[in-house]
């Protein structure tokens, strides 16, 4: 009788060697991949090698998932268990600087960003143990997730690396619950040289050092306000912008604030090297402040020291979370031991924006957001210094188990109504709400003109995000689609956030728009698809039908009840066909995204006016 073994490999190298090992022996093995990029490259040659090699990813167990329960009560399950955890570090410990708890700025990224998905993949990894019933699972690993022990963890026979990679490690923990015997695959030669060039051939150092002299600069001279102006006759406003796309949305609130007499600053708070939208002969001094905050961290190590020796101390005496009938205490653990470096790094934020307050001293701060570290850290800089805060929406509100968190600004800007009802259930108080609209969303009825394009000259458009769902699910069921559909014409329109390297194409009838904008790629659109951008929005107020992916088990995308959904097991190219050939279904379409339009987002082109009124308001103008 045959052995069944499921192998979690995540790399191409992992993909090619899986099957050498096995080529000899009488086995079925399922390979398991998150990536279908690294499917596509599969090469399995011989026939006998293609009955014992089976190839699959999370997308083929959608129908054995129950989407409530892995993503709303696994996030619910991880909210609680790291509310108790975090209760017992405050209470033992005092994380507090600048009178500031550094644990309510970083909750949200440990449970958010950390916790959240493990409770998911234990469940996930349970439902696909129990359809494939394997005799083995094997783990391959990479030199970059850990060091080298003795044994491999559990006692399981195997090779010697215990690489402590969340993913991985859970699934061994979920075969061992349940009675699977796991594999530990050590990195090839070519593993260690390949990450010994990758990890120290980057002289990241000096190139962060020069941004950190061009900031003090650029902040020291051209930004500093005068010794004679007084904040009474000069008002000033300071935009903390967080994309490309955030900044294109204030500036026209910026430049009426300008004609009004205020000064205006932009702090884009990314990397200089996201490629820039938009005009480029702004009046409004820019300036870049993500490069350099890493900088001074070693001031606070200290305080990571001060947490880490207390933790090896006392980590035995937290409470003990099992999930599952699954003990992952020790799990949390080692994320806490991340917490000691978001301590570190929610102290630097706080100089950093201490200083720029200082340096620029505003009359009131715009936001992208107030749920991350970064905008968490300058909104209580704010309060301390008296100084009000607006946050004006960035993207769309999902009704996310995870973002129960009150809006910690002085004020909210909503899009429409659905963000206000949103936010009110995230327990932000009513008063703190104003619907506004958003600049460039709030002229969606103005934008519909008679398009003097011919549409058999129009294109299908993805617009994409930088997620690494659409990089590894979305992008092969486009170009697929692109590939059944050779008379048509398709556009890949990436986020400024994207590397333009990652959109390799070699299909005839795609072609990759980088340098247009948005509005030139819509105008030249008679479909689109995309995922819960603002982007694709646009698209619906330009009465362009539009084609929204559901995630794979994730929550509902806001833009689902307006737009046609597809899931990541949907046959793509009948819907395209559909949606490209009925006419019926697409004035159907246009229709109903007109109707849910008015919910979505105030269309009356009235934003800035609103935005305006606000800030003269917060100031006391």
């Amino acid at each position: 009788m045959s052995k069944t073994i499921v192998a979690v490999a995540l790399t191409r190298e992992h993909m090619q060697r899986l099957p050498t090992l096995v080529r000899d022996h009488d086995v079925q093995l399922t390979i398991l991949s998150s990536d279908e990029i690294v499917l596509t490259d599969r090469t399995v040659k011989s026939e006998t090698e293609q009955k014992k090699i089976r190839y699959r990813t999370p997308t083929n167990y959608i129908s054995h998932i129950d989407p409530g329960e892995y993503y709303s009560s696994s996030a619910q399950c991880a909210l609680h268990a790291t509310q108790e955890v975090l209760t017992a570090v405050e209470s033992a410990l005092s994380l507090v600087y600048k009178d500031v708890s550094l644990l309510d700025l970083i909750n949200t990224s440990i449970w958010g960003g950390q916790v959240g998905p493990v409770f998911r993949q234990i469940y996930l990894f349970e439902q696909i143990l129990s359809v494939e019933h394997p005799d083995e699972v094997w783990i391959c690993a990479r030199p970059d997730w850990g060091y080298i022990v003795r044994e491999p963890v559990f006692g399981f026979y195997g090779d010697w690396l215990d690489y402590r990679a969340m993913e991985n490690e859970i699934m061994a923990r979920v075969a061992h619950a349940q009675g699977v015997k796991v594999r530990y695959l050590r990195p090839s030669l070519d593993d260690w040289r390949r990450y010994v060039f990758t990890r120290w051939g980057r002289p990241w150092g000096i190139r962060a050092y020069k941004q950190f002299r061009l900031f003090n600069l650029k902040l020291g001279t051209r930004f500093r306000r005068p010794e004679s102006s007084t904040q009474g006759n000069h008002p000033s406003v300071l935009a903390f912008t967080r994309s490309p796309v955030h900044s294109i949305r204030l500036r026209p609130v910026l430049e009426q604030l300008s004609r009004q007499g205020w000064d205006s600053l932009v702090v884009k708070d990314y990397s200089p090297m996201v490629r820039q939208l938009g005009r480029g002969d702004s009046s409004i001094p820019e300036i870049n402040f993500g490069n350099w905050r890493g900088w001074h961290l070693y001031r606070h190590g200290r305080l990571a020291k001060h947490f880490r020796q207390w933790l090896s101390k006392h980590q035995a005496d937290l409470p003990q979370v099992v999930y599952r009938n699954i003990d992952i205490s020790d799990m949390l653990v080692s994320i806490l031991w991340r917490l000691a470096d978001l301590c570190v790094e929610a102290c630097a934020r706080m100089d950093d924006c201490e200083r720029m307050l200082d340096a620029c001293k505003p009359n009131i701060v715009l936001l992208a957001n107030d749920h991350d570290l970064a905008c968490k850290a300058m909104t209580s800089m704010c309060a301390q210094k008296e100084i009000p805060t607006l946050t004006v929406q960035h993207g769309l509100l999902a009704n996310s188990p995870l973002r129960d968190i009150p809006v910690t600004a002085d004020r909210y800007a909503a899009m429409g109504q659905m963000a206000a009802d949103l936010l009110v259930r995230f327990g932000t108080p009513l008063h703190k709400i104003a619907i506004t609209g958003v600049p460039g969303l709030d002229a969606g009825r103005s934008i519909k003109h008679p398009s003097t394009i011919p549409e058999g000259d129009k294109r299908v458009t993805l617009i994409t995000q930088p997620h690494p769902m659409c990089l590894r699910y979305i992008l092969p069921r486009f170009l697929q689609a692109a590939r059944d559909f050779p008379e048509e014409q398709f556009i890949i329109r990436p986020s400024p956030r994207e590397s333009m390297s990652t959109y390799r194409n070699s299909i005839p009838n795609v072609r990759i728009a980088a340098e247009e904008s948005l509005g030139q790629v819509l105008d030249r659109s008679k479909l689109v698809i995309g995922l819960d951008s603002t982007a694709v929005l646009e698209a619906m107020q330009r009465e362009i039908p539009a084609i929204v992916v559901q995630l794979l088990f994730e929550n509902e995308n806001p833009l689902a009840p307006a737009a046609t959904v597809v899931r990541l097991d949907t046959d793509w190219t009948s819907v395209v066909q559909e949606c490209l050939q009925n006419q019926e279904m697409r004035r159907a379409m246009i229709d109903r995204q007109n109707e849910y339009l008015n919910y979505l987002v105030v269309q009356d082109g009235k934003a800035v006016e609103r935005i305006v009124s606000i800030i003269q308001e917060m100031a006391g103008l």
